[in-house]
């Protein structure tokens, strides 16, 4: 059978000539995810529920495709929302200020490492040790 099945009911909105559809496509939309009462969709491979937009960014964690990159060092990310945060360490804004002393930071993160190791800002670090403590510090100046 030819993968180009002519279906004469599918009429473009510009164009009124049937447009040819590949039967992969034709499949694909036979196969599609069943929703739950909210309208979200469960994933193929986990099972969790997602909504359509967010389902198909998500694929991306099972599949490895990392479509968004960053235009400065040329990292590649699974969605748009990493690759935001990501771009923030190429800018010189410092937006995130430490409350308990003068340093600034490009971050959230970063800020949040700051507070834990110098200000003991955080209920985790009571298990810190001091070792442990000088290790992270050495980790966020090399950040």
């Amino acid at each position: 059978m030819n993968p180009q099945v002519m279906r004469p009911s599918f009429v473009n909105r510009v164009s009124p000539r049937p447009q040819q559809m590949s039967s992969l496509t034709t499949t694909r939309r036979k196969r599609k995810p069943k929703k739950d009462a909210h309208g979200r969709q469960k994933c193929p491979v986990c099972n969790k529920l997602l909504c359509k937009g967010s389902l198909r960014n998500h694929m991306n964690t099972h599949t490895g495709e990392k479509p968004y990159s960053c235009s400065v060092c040329g990292a590649a990310f699974v969605n748009q929302a990493k690759l935001k945060r990501h771009s923030a360490i190429h800018s010189e804004e410092k937006n995130y200020k430490c409350p308990s002393c003068p340093k600034s930071f490009k971050t959230p993160d970063s800020l949040r490492t700051h507070k834990v190791v110098f200000h003991n800002k955080s209920s985790a670090t009571r298990a810190i040790s001091a070792e442990s403590a000088s290790v992270m510090q050495d980790h966020v100046f090399l950040i």
